[in-house]
């Protein structure tokens, strides 16, 4: 690490299986609103419309041709954002990647490189940026997996809990 140019960031953020969805008009519509990734979304619908129609594809049915999913552009809004990011050393490797889906949902990976080597201050830009894509993954309607909590099992149970 003190030889390089960098600290390394690699960390995931579990998406729930669940919350993954192909886009429907309204959903490439509000997410085109993002300036980062609105000329991929319209590139990539101009590109899935003009095969599915060379290729007369039943749009009935969401499953034939092709489609964009929610987390396919949230995948391409993070490499975007991360590429935006200033504290980001833009020399070294920069990759979002799909890991392997577990019984903790789907890891969303990020493999880059802060610019800073000091500890706290490299510690202090990867909250940042996690920080706004957790905030941000609602925005695709997709959801963070989480272990239920206690509060959690009460809810599903009708167990209230006791008040001092």
């Amino acid at each position: 690490m003190l030889d390089s140019d960098g600290r390394r960031i690699m960390r995931s953020i579990n998406i729930k299986i669940q919350s993954v969805k192909f886009c429907n008009p309204e959903l490439l519509s509000k997410l085109a609103e993002i300036e980062l990734i609105r000329d991929y979304i319209t590139t990539t619908e101009d590109k899935i419309k003009n095969f599915n129609e060379q290729n007369k594809v039943n749009r009935s049915v969401l499953l034939n041709g092709l489609n964009q999913t929610n987390l396919g552009i949230f995948r391409h809004y993070i490499t975007r954002y991360l590429e935006s990011c200033k504290e980001i050393n833009h020399e070294m490797p920069l990759m979002v990647r799909q890991l392997e889906p577990k019984d903790t949902g789907v890891p969303i990976q990020l493999y880059t490189f802060t610019k800073t080597q000091e500890w706290a201050e490299y510690e202090g830009v990867m909250a940042d940026i996690f920080d706004h894509l957790l905030a941000a993954v609602q925005y695709f309607e997709l959801e963070v997996f989480e272990q239920p909590a206690g509060s959690d099992m009460r809810a599903l149970t009708g167990i209230q809990r006791l008040k001092s």
